[in-house]
């Protein structure tokens, strides 16, 4: 093996970037995907100069076997064509695509849906329309950020959008967007033993559907507000693990830093409550927990079902609507390493 290049810069969330693809023509072409974008060597590998394209945050290219000059990139945004060599490339806006994070409706008729985009803002949707389809003209992007949760008044008038730490209430009709965070530090490039809360990068937000104006959202704690995050009120313990011995650090060390808040540990990274018993709270974290409250958050139980693996993703709770403490679960351990 040979060392053809070294840049630090390139190294930066190295899984979910740096994909490399030969030309399929020619050995000393080679494509590399980092976070800042779609470099290309002519030199095999030496030196390396950025493409101009359309997309963002790219993670995958395909090239034609027959002719490397038609190319297939894949990122954030969707895909793009070329045919010229990556001289000039097709629209994203002639595909439906997006990365969701989130999903909430609300009771209008027709209803809306609401998501939160990866690299991309919040939206509004609605669900049928007097046109003969649901289309571009109807998609209404919101001002707060990419990461996080999405909830909504049943009336659709007030959107609150998490975004990676910091969350937004946002007005329909008037536009505004405050920010109404727990704790609005920013947090990106802290090892998470400094800081005061572990919001995850796609933090929950939850309304109540017993108590009017009763908004939650969650870190390591839960919080309530009960004044549409004007304030909070910090209402459990620390619920998750809190494994200490992998926070003293940025995840993936110094040669590839990880420097977001989509790999702090020990972070809830689900809510839900009941929807037929007021004051009862579920909590799933990222270390295998999962936590209940059945008076409002005063006191909190740990059910953790005793066989879960280590490090285990509580990604989903369902809590059924006909049996009262009965609740489904999901998790996933892809992201242990």
């Amino acid at each position: 093996w040979q060392r053809t290049h070294y840049d630090p810069g390139k190294l930066e969330i190295p899984n979910s970037y740096n994909y490399i693809t030969a030309d399929t023509q020619n050995p000393d072409v080679v494509y590399i995907q980092p976070i800042v974008g779609l470099l290309k060597s002519t030199d095999a590998g030496k030196t390396f100069e950025e493409v101009e394209m359309r997309n963002w945050d790219p993670h995958a290219l395909w090239i034609d076997p027959n002719n490397s000059r038609h190319m297939i990139e894949g990122g954030d945004g969707g895909a793009s064509v070329p045919l010229n060599g990556g001289e000039s490339w097709s629209s994203l806006n002639n595909q439906p695509t997006a990365d969701l994070l989130s999903l909430a409706i609300d009771d209008q008729e027709p209803y809306w849906v609401y998501a939160s985009q990866n690299d991309n803002s919040h939206i509004a949707i609605p669900s049928q329309t007097d046109d003969p389809s649901i289309s571009w003209a109807h998609y209404v992007p919101l001002p707060a950020g990419e990461g996080g949760q999405t909830a909504v008044t049943p009336d659709g008038g007030v959107i609150y959008a998490n975004d990676r730490s910091r969350t937004y209430r946002i007005d329909r009709e008037t536009g505004e967007a405050p920010q109404i965070s727990v704790w609005p530090e920013w947090v990106f490039g802290t090892p998470p033993e400094q800081f005061n809360y572990r919001f995850y990068y796609s933090f929950p937000i939850l309304l109540s559907a017993h108590e009017p104006n009763a908004l939650y959202t969650a870190a390591q704690y839960v919080f309530k507000s009960t004044d549409e995050g004007q304030s909070w009120a910090e209402i459990s313990p620390d619920l998750t693990r809190n494994r200490q011995e992998v926070m003293g650090e940025i995840s993936g060390g110094p040669i590839s830093s990880n420097a977001s808040s989509l790999f702090h540990p020990s972070v809830i990274r689900t809510l839900a409550e009941s929807p037929v018993t007021s004051g009862e709270i579920w909590v799933g974290t990222d270390d295998s927990n999962v936590q209940v409250t059945r008076d409002g958050g005063h006191t909190w139980i740990d059910v953790s079902p005793p066989d879960l693996p280590e490090w285990t993703t509580i990604t989903s709770i369902d809590v059924s609507h006909h049996e009262p403490g009965t609740v489904y679960i999901s998790g996933g351990r892809h992201r242990v390493s």
